[in-house]
């Protein structure tokens, strides 16, 4: 199953992914009004999960050989609320109208929670990029979510190079 060396685990091949059920994306599409009736927050919810993950992988293939405490705090630093805000407002005029109105859904919800690291419009704004990231991915739009996430992520390193 997993080949090692010397310590090492190789990446698992994609087949071997398919064949156990380990893929992450699903094959299946939701039907877009059941999407857009969900609450925003649950949008959210999935699209902070699908989020986190992506970045995760984006910081382990760039820096293979970091420790995870070291790679923890770079993913904290690109998924922080400041920065997922920054990357919604760059993005907002590349979006289509419905993603736009997903995003200010997700913006305008109200919150149970209130931020004690972050601006309250920072928070507001990182709500509304998650539930675009939640609403794409239910969709099974795949292509449209990458860009979305390439591009935040473009957005991250321009803007935080001098941090590493």
């Amino acid at each position: 199953m997993f080949q090692t060396r010397k310590n090492r685990v190789s990446i698992v091949d994609k087949k071997f992914i398919k064949d156990n059920n380990l893929d992450l994306w699903t094959d299946e599409q939701l039907d877009i009004s059941l999407v857009r009736q969900m609450p925003v927050i649950s949008l959210a919810y999935i699209g902070d999960g699908v989020y986190d993950l992506y970045i995760r992988n984006k910081f382990i293939a760039k820096y293979p050989r970091m420790n995870s405490n070291k790679l923890n705090q770079l993913k904290v630093q690109c998924v922080k609320a400041s920065a997922q805000a920054n990357a919604a407002i760059k993005l907002f005029d590349s979006l289509t109208e419905a993603e736009q109105a997903v995003l200010k859904r997700g913006r305008n919800a109200k919150s149970a929670t209130v931020p004690k690291n972050a601006k309250l419009s920072d928070y507001r704004y990182a709500t509304g990029f998650e539930a675009l990231i939640g609403y794409l991915y239910l969709l099974n739009q795949k292509q449209r979510l990458l860009e979305i996430m390439d591009a935040a992520f473009a957005i991250y390193l321009e803007g935080d190079n001098e941090q590493r």
